[in-house]
């Protein structure tokens, strides 16, 4: 074997160490070069390959022109400024005419029962054999004269029939007489329970006689005018229905009997309980016979009517078990005419007073306990 003379070898340290030093050193003498290399290029051109290549400049980017989309919020909010500019113009402008010298404000109209019907019924009836000879011609003064009839009313010890049906129908009347004198209300509500003191010993058989009696007498017209007797007439039933038990009833035989006068079904006889007879009137009426036919005043007439009567305490004491019972019948047969009242083709502002009136007065009330029934109110009784 011939032997194999190993050459010298370095450590690794000492090694490395050298190669770095001398990697150094030339990073250093080619920074050298450059340095001195920058004058001579700014003066002479370079032929070298990297002097030939263009100078790299960044330029700045031109930024596409896009068309901006239109915010939907803007141009909502840009139409909403527009329609309340128009609406305050609008405005503005009928601030001006009203502000004019030539124009005058509207007064409230005045209605109900009139000075001219007051005397008309006291001259045709039996009162001017009772009343004094002063009060058949009503004086000027609303308040005045109020005080006179109570007066006089609180003075009879005894009356007849056909002159306490009299005195019924003058003080449901006088409820809506001068309207606009609000000051006399509770005059108007004392001469009322003046009258039912009269009726503390009236037979039950004349009952259903003086109920059925100012039905006719009151509830006369057509269309929004009877509309209109039957809401004036509901303030002074409301003040019967809380006096005694005999005014109640001839409150609930009036409610029955101009249910059956304005909806055309015969009054069936007034015994048993008032609730059931009146549902079954509800019953047998086409609702959407009246919708279609234009009759929506007579409509809510009927539903006040109904809205009355089972929303009265002593009505409802009958039904322990409301809910279970008639209450739940009555919300399920309401809901059903809701649904055809809010469906109508002929929708107007008419509708939709009946509309809020069946939901707050006849659905809640169908649905409400027996002993919740304060819908309506009776108002101040003070004068």
């Amino acid at each position: 074997m011939v032997p194999v003379v190993k050459q010298p070898t370095l450590p690794a340290k000492t090694l490395r160490s050298t190669t770095r030093a001398q990697i150094k050193e030339k990073r250093k003498n080619a920074l050298d070069e450059l340095i001195n290399a920058a004058p001579e290029q700014n003066e002479e051109p370079s032929t070298s390959r990297s002097s030939a290549q263009p100078a790299k400049v960044k330029l700045p980017k031109k930024k596409k022109e896009v068309a901006k989309r239109p915010n939907k919020r803007n141009v909502k909010s840009s139409q909403t400024n527009q329609e309340s500019m128009e609406r305050y113009k609008l405005l503005k402008v009928l601030c001006m005419e009203l502000a004019k010298p030539g124009t005058e404000p509207l007064e409230p109209t005045a209605t109900g029962y009139t000075q001219q019907q007051l005397e008309q019924f006291l001259l045709n009836s039996t009162l001017k054999q009772i009343l004094p000879a002063s009060l058949i011609v009503a004086s000027q003064s609303n308040a005045q004269h109020l005080r006179q009839l109570l007066r006089s009313i609180d003075a009879l010890e005894e009356v007849q029939l056909e002159e306490l049906l009299d005195l019924y129908h003058l003080a449901i009347e006088m409820q809506s007489y001068e309207q606009l004198d609000t000051h006399c209300q509770g005059k108007r509500c004392q001469l009322l329970q003046a009258v039912s003191a009269l009726a503390v010993q009236l037979q039950p058989e004349y009952i259903e006689y003086v109920g059925i009696s100012l039905c006719d007498r009151l509830i006369i017209g057509v269309g929004k005018e009877r509309m209109q007797r039957v809401i004036d007439m509901h303030g002074a039933l409301v003040l019967l229905i809380a006096d005694s038990d005999i005014n109640r009833q001839i409150a609930m035989t009036i409610l029955l009997a101009t249910f059956a006068k304005i909806s055309g079904l015969e009054l069936p006889r007034l015994h048993g309980d008032i609730i059931t007879l009146a549902f079954d009137l509800v019953k047998r009426v086409d609702w959407m016979r009246l919708i279609v036919d234009g009759c929506e005043a007579d409509m809510f007439a009927l539903l006040r009517s109904f809205a009355l009567i089972i929303n009265t305490y002593e009505n409802r004491v009958a039904h322990p078990h409301w809910h279970a019972g008639i209450g739940s019948e009555i919300h399920k047969f309401f809901m059903q005419v809701l649904r055809t009242v809010r469906f109508s083709s002929k929708y107007n502002n008419l509708i939709m007073m009946m509309e809020r009136f069946i939901v707050f007065c006849v659905v809640r009330g169908a649905t409400a306990s027996f002993h919740s029934t304060d819908v309506f109110d009776t108002g101040s009784l003070s004068s």
